[in-house]
C-alpha cells in the first residue's frame, strides 16, 4: 500500500484561457469605476461607476472559477492531507492534520461529477474529492479506507440503498 495518494486535476485548455479573458476583463473594469470615482466626489451620479464595479466583481468571480483547479494529496504516514488550488502558475494549498477519520463516502457529486468524502468522528466532512469517473472515485475511495482503516459508506453502486464496507472486506477485494 502507498503511504500517500495524490490525485491531480485535469481540465480542458478552453477553461484557463476563458477564465484569463474574464481576468482581464476585471482589470479593465476596475479601471473605469477608478476613473470614474473622482468625479463621484465632486457630486456627479456613481451610477456608471457602480456598473463598472459590478461588472469587475463578476468577471473577476467568474475569471477565478475558470482558472481554478484542485489537486489532492494524502500522506498517511505524516497523517496529513492537502488540498492545492492551482491558479495557472500560482498553487496555493497548505498541509492539515488528518485526525479523527471515522469513514469515507462514495457519492454521486453534482452535474457529470462521482466524490469521496473523509468525515470525522464529529461527522463533519474534512476533505471532498471530485472524479469525473466512477470507477477512478471508488477506486481512490477504497484505498484511502484500506489504509486508514476505516469503513466505506458506498453510495455509488447501488444509489437507492447505501452499503457499509468494513476495511477487511476491501483488502479482501483487492
Amino acid at each position: 500500500m502507498a503511504s500517500n495518494i495524490k490525485h491531480i486535476s485535469k481540465r480542458p485548455l478552453w477553461k484557463p484561457i476563458v477564465g484569463a479573458i474574464l481576468f482581464t476583463l476585471s482589470i479593465i473594469c476596475l479601471v473605469n469605476a477608478i476613473k470614474l470615482f473622482p468625479g463621484y466626489l465632486n457630486g456627479e451620479d456613481p451610477g456608471n461607476m457602480v456598473v463598472w464595479g459590478f461588472f469587475a466583481f463578476w468577471c473577476f468571480g467568474f475569471g477565478e472559477e475558470f482558472s481554478k483547479s484542485l489537486d489532492y494529496e494524502i500522506d498517511f504516514k505524516a497523517k496529513q492531507y492537502k488540498v492545492t488550488r492551482n491558479y495557472g502558475l500560482l498553487r496555493i494549498g497548505s498541509w492539515k492534520e488528518l485526525k479523527n477519520v471515522d469513514h469515507v463516502s462514495v457519492e454521486k457529486g453534482r452535474f457529470k461529477n462521482f466524490q469521496f468524502t473523509l468525515w470525522n468522528k464529529k461527522y463533519k466532512k474534512m476533505m471532498v474529492v471530485k472524479f469525473s469517473n466512477k470507477e477512478d472515485t471508488l477506486s481512490k475511495a477504497k484505498q484511502v479506507a484500506i489504509a486508514m482503516e476505516v469503513k466505506l459508506l458506498d453510495e455509488l453502486t447501488n444509489p437507492e440503498s447505501s452499503t457499509w464496507i468494513e476495511p477487511s472486506v476491501l483488502s479482501k477485494d483487492d
